[in-house]
């Protein structure tokens, strides 16, 4: 999961679907990088 940190603090950060579209849409968004690895 992504994480951001506030005042020192890691917080964990959620997206549901509709969300990740919406802001790809709103922003013009026409590429996405994902990166996978395993350990």
């Amino acid at each position: 999961m992504p994480y951001k940190v506030s005042h020192g603090k890691a917080i964990q950060v959620t997206y549901s679907p509709d969300e990740v579209f919406a802001r790809i849409q709103h922003e013009g968004i026409q590429f996405i990088d994902l990166q996978f690895t395993g350990l």
